[in-house]
């Protein structure tokens, strides 16, 4: 009688360990850092939006202002730390930290961000796409009139 009860929680058991080995299949493949680059013709700098996901399932998402064609950023706009997890197509953040910059400067280092209030978990689609080297964020109508549009981050570590 005792085995009629073990055969299905063992069946249970190995079920949701298989789940949980796909998903960090799936978290594993985000791993390192993605940016999306744009120019600012006002300040003549490249204005760059940065995710950095790590293993451990924390990440990194900044706004940040750089010289064209270097890689360090000469100041922030933005900070958010937290974590994360990703199912293959939507990724969950969970916001431990967020910093902003001083409404009356351009952008400043990151010791100088202003604490701002951690939003509520957010989660929203994310799409691997050409060998896993960018992913796409979709845009589209938000709140009946407002359109936001694609955001695709390349893979540059």
């Amino acid at each position: 009688m005792k085995n009629l009860f073990l055969i299905p929680l063992l069946s249970l058991l190995i079920l949701a360990t298989g789940c949980h080995e796909a998903a960090n299949e799936f978290e594993m493949k985000l791993v390192g850092t993605w940016e999306m680059v744009g120019f600012n013709e006002y300040l003549g700098l490249d204005y760059v939006e940065d995710y950095t996901f790590h293993q451990n399932g924390s990440y990194v998402y900044r706004h940040s202002m750089r010289e064209v064609g270097e890689r360090q950023p000469v100041g922030l706009i933005m900070i958010e730390r937290g974590n994360y997890s990703y199912n293959g197509t939507a990724l969950t953040k969970t916001a431990t930290f967020m910093g902003y910059r001083p409404y009356d400067e351009s952008f400043v280092p990151e010791d100088r961000l202003n604490p701002y209030p951690v939003p509520e978990p957010g989660q929203f689609e994310l799409i691997l796409q050409n060998d896993n080297q960018e992913f796409l964020i979709p845009g589209g109508i938000v709140g009946g009139d407002v359109i936001v549009r694609d955001k695709v981050y390349v893979r540059v570590e």
